[in-house]
């Protein structure tokens, strides 16, 4: 075998070597679970009351409450309809989701046909951790909201689609490397 073809062989093997081994680190990467990048996938699926879905994405059992009927207290009339979601779980296959510090619910008032809709979780585990490289990748680079009376970090997003949503991110304290909390808002201020 001549020279040259040996070395081509060399450097093609060992090519194939260390590209194998990106593919693996990328593989190993990709099974990390990325709380983020399923949020972002509630916001894109445009559907906060879509609770089976929303499930689906934090790897959850979510149960719907019933529907209430919402009245004013003074003339009884009606005002509009709430539900609640629930969860019983306190580790997940993904997520760590502790059920008192889970809220999650969607109203509609009479008259309007956009729900508002809010997902809230406190106390996030280290299996829910939302670093600020994964928050930048899934929503893009923000600057910390300023809160003169917690010694937090809060990143805000406004994404305006078909629904309106506001995303708040709390790094608590400011020097915090994984998120402490978040709360998803869909049509808060319509």
């Amino acid at each position: 075998m001549p020279l040259i073809s040996k070395r081509r062989w060399l450097y093609c093997a060992s090519l194939i070597v260390a590209l194998s081994g990106c593919v693996a680190a990328g593989m190993a990467n990709s099974d990390k679970p990325d709380l983020a990048a399923a949020i972002r996938d509630i916001v894109d699926h445009g559907q906060l009351d879509d609770y089976k879905y929303v499930a689906q994405r934090l790897g959850i059992n979510i149960t719907a409450g019933p529907l209430e009927t919402l009245s004013d207290p003074v003339t009884h009339n009606y005002r509009g309809d709430r539900m609640e979601f629930f969860t019983d779980e306190s580790i997940t296959a993904r997520f760590s989701v502790i059920p008192k510090n889970y809220h999650y619910g969607v109203s509609r008032a009479m008259g309007r046909r956009k729900y508002r809709g809010v997902l809230s979780i406190y106390n996030l585990g280290p299996k829910s951790c939302i670093d600020e490289v994964s928050m930048f990748k899934a929503f893009g680079a923000a600057r910390p909201f300023p809160n003169p009376d917690a010694p937090a970090k809060i990143f805000r997003y406004f994404i305006k689609r078909e629904e309106s949503y506001e995303l708040n991110v709390v790094f608590e304290p400011v020097g915090a490397k994984c998120a402490t909390s978040f709360s998803l808002f869909q049509n808060r201020l319509n």
